[in-house]
């Protein structure tokens, strides 16, 4: 990334002042605004956000001994393998314990946890940028997009789709492959998706869609040159398949508890993941917490959708480099002289702009209709609940065009236009976080200690596990009630019943739905175990 900036010193200071700048702007307007700088709340509700704090500190308590078993978490007690109905969050979760071991407290490290993979996520894009374009400025503007879209606020409340960062080298990665095949760049993919299984099986499954959607688009577009090579020669492919061998060994460990699992609940309903596919309408639906685009956020409440996860409203810019892009490879086309085409990273704005197009189109839903209850019989694909999250992986290919369009189009005074383009960026995801959806992270850590003081005054000598059971409150979710208790288990070392998932075992859902005497005994009984061994907090 050397032809935008020589090495005099004011240049150097640019190269390096302009992405970090823009970094700490982007943290102020998505997590570190919705926190405050001093850290007092955490983004989203007392849900999904603290049950995949949860999950960190269960690996982090795992690694340092604290806890024997990794599958088999302490809720839901009896059950087994509990760790395998949610994401696990493994390939990050050392982030998260470099904290801890610094003896800094679970809620501010998993808040750390936070900030810390969102500014991965900008630095590994910065890097794909600059590799592909020479321009800092230009990189800086792709890097923002996909790190700190005004799209991610519907996320926000999910955590376990913010470590992405492996997301632009993979499919930096993929585009290197194509160039001439060389095996090198077969491994690096290969092993990134096996790392984004790690750190969370959701986007790891959307990554491999995407990026397998890629190559096969990618291998259209240069199968002359794939023959050329030899791609379809045996060596080759037994090279080819070795290195898929390899990864299915890495992942195994992971996969293999998913499968039995799986084995055990059968996929998912087809019909419960229908209202989860995004309409049309979804790609232009905005957060209400956009400063520019809020007026976008009313046309798409509908009652029987989770119209709450369907903002998938990127920007304008971005759509803009959709449509632009289009005109390029058409204006292009009817030009005499097309070998520039072929000579620069602009060549990978087909395949891209096909593989947009391909990845909407098989996942949208219009009316009763949608091509993916095709895709949805692909192995793991039926155990996906939601796949409006494909976003946080197809807005990288979403930047990539505005990048590589950008670059190739401007050809004069590159660090102004770059430069205003960023501004542009800037305003084209405005935001109010202080709106989001957030919870005091003080007053989450009170909601522990009535509990754990409770669980202090248990005679464990007889006691096996605890549920906490407290009256129930109005506008009180049974989820929150759920993680208390499980929170509060990890400080104890204690296990609970409480717990908390996108499902569950068989006989469990009525103390899901109740937390009640009566429910726990039917959960007791369904699992042979003795009433007496499990003490009832209230």
């Amino acid at each position: 990334m050397n032809s935008e900036f020589n090495s005099n010193p004011l240049s150097l200071v640019v190269f390096w002042l302009v992405p970090i700048l823009s970094c700490i702007i982007g943290l102020h307007f998505t997590v570190i605004g919705v926190m405050g700088y001093n850290l007092a709340n955490i983004p989203g509700d007392l849900g999904d956000a603290r049950f995949n704090m949860y999950i960190l500190e269960h690996g982090y308590q795992y690694i340092t001994i604290q806890v024997k078993e990794l599958w088999d978490v302490q809720f839901m007690y009896p059950a087994h393998n509990i760790l395998a109905y949610s994401d696990n969050l493994l390939g990050s979760m050392p982030l998260y314990a470099l904290f801890r071991l610094l003896h800094i407290d679970r809620e501010t490290s998993f808040q750390l946890w936070i900030i810390v993979v969102s500014i991965l996520n900008f630095i590994s894009a910065f890097y794909v940028f600059g590799k592909l374009t020479n321009q800092s400025i230009l990189a800086t503007a792709g890097a923002y997009i996909f790190a700190f879209s005004l799209f991610l606020f519907c996320q926000f409340n999910h955590p376990q789709v913010f470590p992405r960062f492996i997301s632009p080298l993979v499919i930096y990665w993929v585009l290197r492959y194509s160039d001439g095949f060389n095996l090198k760049y077969a491994l690096y993919p290969m092993l990134g998706l096996v790392y984004q299984f790690y750190c969370g099986m959701y986007l790891g499954f959307l990554l491999t869609f995407i990026s397998a959607v890629l190559f096969l688009v990618l291998l259209a577009v240069n199968f002359r040159k794939a023959i050329s090579e030899g791609f379809f020669k045996l060596p080759y492919l037994l090279k080819l398949i070795s290195i898929v061998a390899l990864s299915v060994l890495i992942i195994a460990p992971l996969a293999i508890p998913y499968y039995k699992l799986s084995q055990i609940l059968g996929p998912r309903d087809y019909a419960g993941i229908f209202p989860t596919l995004p309409f049309l309408q979804s790609y232009f639906f905005s957060t209400n917490i956009s400063v520019t685009w809020g007026f976008l956020s009313k046309h798409l409440i509908i009652d029987n959708i989770p119209w709450w996860d369907h903002p998938l409203f990127i920007g304008l810019i971005p759509w803009a480099a959709f449509v632009g892009t289009i005109l390029f490879i058409i204006t292009r086309f009817f030009k005499s002289d097309k070998t520039s085409f072929q000579v620069t990273p602009s060549q990978y704005l087909v395949p891209i702009i096909v593989t947009i197009i391909l990845c909407i189109v098989l996942t949208l839903r219009i009316g009763h209709f949608t091509l993916y209850k095709w895709v949805y019989q692909i192995p793991g694909f039926s155990s996906l609940g939601t796949l409006l999250r494909i976003m946080n992986v197809l807005l990288f290919l979403f930047c990539l065009l505005v990048c590589l369009l950008a670059n190739e189009v401007v050809k004069k005074n590159k660090t102004l236009i770059f430069s205003l383009l960023l501004i542009g960026v800037f305003t084209d995801n405005f935001s109010r976080p202080k709106e989001y959806i957030h919870f005091g992270k003080v007053a989450s850590q009170n909601r522990l200690k009535n509990i754990v003081t409770q669980l202090n005054q248990v005679d464990w000598r007889t006691k096996k596990a605890f549920a906490y059971m407290p009256p129930h409150k109005e506008n009180e979710a049974e989820s929150a009630i759920q993680i208390d208790g499980m929170l509060a288990s990890q400080l104890v070392h204690k296990p609970c019943v409480n717990g908390y998932s996108s499902t569950s075992p068989q006989n469990y859902s009525d103390f899901w739905r109740d937390y009640n005497e009566k429910a726990l005994y039917f959960w007791l009984d369904a699992n042979g175990i003795d009433h007496s061994k499990v003490a009832q907090i209230k």
